[in-house]
């Protein structure tokens, strides 16, 4: 059933005319989308002990800058960050604090969508006009970023994106990039589980990228509904499956 299909009668909640509470197992899929009825259905399950599993999150729980907050009281190393409002904040201090070149993203963007790369401060300055709030972030030279699949914090699969243009800093498969599985070292294990761990989603994607220079491991984002699809798929399938039963 979709969400279409969901009412709420004096507090019990019904899928057409059937409660919640007689399904032997509820697998719920939201992306931002119905915040409050995705609070309701988290809640409703847990006190009436449906098992459940969920796929995605919504816009409470999957924030971006929340998750910058998190990691930081967690002490996870994550990418030298500014969030601020594009009109509030200036091209000097943003290169004084990040250096250049920046990279800034929206706060609500997927799949590689609105995300820059400002190599100049004629440029940055430009971009910072309007009211909306941007994520800065230093840029971390790499030869191709990460992505570590997990259900119920057991880790599936991982792996390596690169982008297959020059002029293209994204590596998103979304993007033309391409990607193969990997066989992750232990302190990027470490690192991708503690903060599949902190954000609490029961599928997560998180996105690590190594300095090409240093080599330290950073984390871009964690994403509680990755995509998946092709010789991953199977994996994740069986993996959701084991949850069901």
């Amino acid at each position: 059933f979709s969400v279409l299909d969901l009412k709420i009668e004096d507090g019990e909640i019904l899928a057409s005319t059937d409660p919640l509470s007689n399904f032997s197992f509820i697998l719920i899929g939201t992306v931002g989308d119905n915040v409050e009825l995705c609070s309701c259905i988290r809640t409703y399950v847990e006190e009436h002990g449906v098992p459940h599993l969920f796929y995605g999150a919504s816009l409470e729980s999957y924030n971006k800058m929340l998750q910058t907050v998190m990691m930081r009281s967690h002490k996870i190393s994550q990418i030298k960050t500014v969030i601020a409002r594009a009109d509030k904040i200036k091209a000097p201090d943003l290169i004084k604090r990040l250096g250049l070149p920046i990279v800034s993203k929206i706060t609500n963007g997927s799949q590689g969508k609105g995300i820059k790369k400002h190599d100049t401060e004629a440029e940055l300055a430009k971009f910072l006009s309007g009211k909306m709030f941007y994520i800065f972030q230093e840029f971390v030279p790499n030869d191709g970023d990460y992505r570590v699949f997990f259900v119920k914090n057991k880790l599936v699969y991982a792996i390596k994106r690169s982008s297959t243009k020059k002029a293209e800093f994204r590596n998103n498969a979304s993007l033309g990039g391409t990607y193969e599985f990997v066989t992750l070292p232990k302190e990027a294990k470490r690192l991708a589980l503690a903060v599949t761990k902190i954000m609490k989603f029961e599928v997560t994607g998180v996105d690590l990228i190594q300095h090409q220079t240093s080599k330290r491991w950073y984390v871009m984002e964690i994403n509680p509904a990755p995509q998946f699809d092709g010789k991953e798929f199977d994996n994740v399938v069986d993996e959701l499956a084991k949850v069901i039963r």
